[in-house]
C-alpha cells in the first residue's frame, strides 16, 4: 500500500538520523518546491542558488536559457494542489539522502523565455509529478518551521518572521537539492 511505503521511507529516514523531522521536511520541501518555481519562472535563479546544488542549478539556468520546452520551462500560472511524500532515505558517505515525491496540479501556459516574445496560447489545467533528492551533510540537524517569538509559520530557510519580524535561524537549510526527476 502507497501510504505504508512513505511511512516506511520515513521509518528509514529517522533509523539513518534520529534528528530527522518528517513534518518539517515536508514543510521545506514544499516550500522550496515553490520557491524555485517562482525563481525559475522570474529568471532568478540566484535567489534560490544556496538550496540547489551546483549541477541542478547549471542544469535549470541552461535549460530556461536556452528555452527547450520541456514542462520545467513551461510557466506555472497557478498552483492549485502541491503534495509531498517521502519516497526514501539512504546514506550516501558523511550525507543522508532523501527523495521527495511532489504530486503537482496547476493552470499552465508557456513562458516567455524573452521580454519581446508573445504567448497567445490559453492556459490549461495540467498535474505532474517531481521526484527531488534532498541532501545534508552528517551531523545537521531538522527542525521544525516556527517563529520561536510568536509561533507564527516561517520558511525553512531562515529569515525575519513574515508577522514579527523576528530573526529566524535556518532549521533545514542544510538541505541540498541534488536531483531532479519530472513525470508527466
Amino acid at each position: 500500500m502507497l501510504d505504508e511505503q512513505h511511512d516506511d521511507a520515513a521509518s528509514a529516514a529517522l533509523a539513518l538520523d534520529a534528528s530527522f523531522d518528517v513534518s518539517a521536511m515536508h514543510v521545506f520541501a514544499e516550500d522550496a518546491f515553490r520557491r524555485t518555481r517562482q525563481a525559475y519562472e522570474a529568471g532568478q535563479l540566484e535567489d534560490v542558488s544556496s538550496l540547489l546544488g551546483g549541477e541542478v542549478l547549471e542544469h535549470l539556468t541552461n535549460q530556461r536559457q536556452n528555452g527547450q520546452a520541456t514542462h520545467v520551462v513551461v510557466g506555472v500560472e497557478r498552483i492549485q494542489s502541491l503534495s509531498s511524500s517521502i519516497m526514501g532515505a539512504t546514506e550516501q558517505g558523511n550525507s543522508l539522502e532523501v527523495r521527495v515525491r511532489f504530486v503537482v496540479a496547476g493552470e499552465i501556459g508557456d513562458l516567455p523565455l524573452t521580454p519581446d516574445a508573445v504567448v497567445d496560447e490559453p492556459l490549461r489545467s495540467r498535474s505532474w509529478q517531481e521526484i527531488w533528492t534532498f541532501r545534508r551533510g552528517a551531523g545537521a540537524t531538522t527542525t521544525a518551521t516556527i517563529c520561536q517569538n510568536c509561533g507564527a509559520p516561517a520558511p525553512a530557510y531562515g529569515g525575519p518572521c513574515a508577522y514579527c519580524h523576528a530573526w529566524i535561524q535556518p532549521g533545514t537549510a542544510a538541505w541540498t537539492v541534488v536531483e531532479l526527476e519530472s513525470y508527466a
